[in-house]
């Protein structure tokens, strides 16, 4: 007995190729354009730092070049998942980096530029986690030989009081390969409507109890059924009444007696629009979804480019744990390193911002071995989750003190190291599935 293969999802390694790139070239021209304005200062680590980026996203690019080059026989799901697992690691080298660029604070650097430059390798990030859409082939089709082309099927609605003009357009439409059901009055039009989505009704004007105007009205004013197109079939040639049903919501209306060939013509065009109309509404939820996805990644971005002086963590309301790099605990074991008069508000704050899906940021203090020390925590709520950043603050009122340069100094280790815990909280958070 033979076992059939599943069918290799077809894959543009072309279109995939230029997907991933464009990030990598944006990565290496704002690195390189700040090693430039920073040639003034010096050659000092913050330039070591940038070109690190720099050289690490040239050899992606030539992984990706290669990696992407046609290669006869194997799978292009296997050539993405190996392309993943080999943009990782150097991915987590330019952040690292990244981090210990802003952690130096240096002046002159160019902000914006290097916000850039983490939006490039967040974006890439989400490449190798698997939360990027992959470009896909058509499967290619062989040229049939021109016959006469069957539209678009669709499921059709007809209602009419006279049942042999329903049935006439029921066989009429069958024909040519519609799914039909009838309706003799306007109020079974309305409750089928209800039990069973259709995607076009054919609405005859006279009718005892609900005349089409009003089936019209009802089925315009519904908004689970006013996408539906309504093409108004009437022996009336009245011009008002035409343009009542169109100021209504009719997509089109005919006069009886009608040409089967019309009637056919017309329906095609309100089913390709109705269908152009969904696939624009689908294409909205897709981009709103990307969009929300790009806020996602730079909100974290900017958490780990922020916690080079602080520690990223994450609270996990359903389990009501919190995860950083150093550890995983129950809430309450973390609030019982906050003084105890601080302990009540810092949750209130934190399940406030939660429930109003609003960024969080509350000062407290917390308890050290070597005495009470103030600490700031910033955060925001995605999926149902709080990510953040905590970090030491002045006491509230207190003027800070400016940094000096020796400040800098003495205090670059110390960002240094929250830096890479922070970025290897939020690499782990973004290649876990969840």
């Amino acid at each position: 007995m033979s076992h059939s293969q599943p069918a290799s999802p077809r894959i543009d390694l072309a279109a995939l190729r230029h997907q991933l790139l464009t990030p990598l070239n944006h990565i290496v021209g704002y690195s390189e354009m700040l090693l430039e304005d920073g040639e003034a200062q010096g050659f000092d680590s913050a330039q070591q730092n940038l070109v690190r980026i720099r050289e690490t996203a040239r050899d992606m690019v030539r992984t990706v070049q290669s990696s992407l080059a046609p290669h006869p026989g194997k799978r292009g799901d296997k050539i993405v998942d190996e392309l993943r697992y080999q943009l990782a690691a150097p991915l987590h080298t330019i952040l690292q980096a990244l981090g210990a660029v802003t952690g130096e604070c240096r002046e002159g650097v160019n902000v914006p530029d290097v916000l850039k430059i983490g939006r490039a390798a967040a974006e890439l990030l989400s490449f190798a986690a698997g939360a990027v859409a992959i470009p896909g082939t058509p499967p290619q089709r062989k040229a049939a030989p021109r016959t006469r082309e069957k539209g678009r099927a669709g499921r059709i609605l007809v209602v009419d009081d006279n049942r042999g003009n329903r049935e006439l357009l029921a066989r009429q439409l069958r024909q040519i390969g519609h799914q039909v059901t009838e309706a003799s009055s306007g109020s079974q039009a309305l409750q089928m409507l209800v039990q069973s989505s259709q995607d076009l009704v054919l609405l005859d004007m006279l009718m005892p109890k609900l005349d089409g105007f009003q089936v019209l009205e009802r089925i315009k004013n519904d908004p689970q059924r006013a996408g539906t197109p309504v093409i108004v079939l009437s022996a009336l040639n009245e011009v008002p009444g035409v343009i009542r049903c169109l100021e209504i919501g009719a997509e089109d209306y005919l006069f009886k007696p009608i040409d089967p060939a019309l009637l056919a013509a017309r329906i095609q065009t309100s089913l390709e629009r109705k269908a152009l109309r969904e696939a624009e509404k689908q294409r909205a939820i897709e981009l709103e979804g990307t969009r929300a996805r790009l806020r996602y990644a730079e909100s974290r971005l900017e958490l780990v480019l922020r916690a080079t002086r602080g520690t990223l963590w994450e609270w996990d309301p359903k389990t009501d744990r919190v995860i950083s790099a150093a550890r995983e605990e129950p809430l309450d074991r973390a609030l019982a390193r906050v003084h105890p008069n601080d302990r009540e508000r810092l949750r209130a704050a934190a399940e406030r911002a939660l429930e109003k899906r609003t960024d969080f940021h509350c000062e407290f203090r917390a308890l050290r071995r070597s005495g009470v020390q103030w600490m700031r925590s910033v955060g925001f709520v995605e999926n149902g989750r709080m990510i953040g950043v905590t970090s030491e603050s002045a006491p509230p009122g207190k003027q800070r003190r400016p940094l000096r340069h020796s400040d800098k100094r003495k205090r670059a280790p110390s960002a240094g190291r929250a830096s890479r815990a922070g970025e290897r909280a939020f690499l782990s958070a973004t290649f876990s599935k969840r």
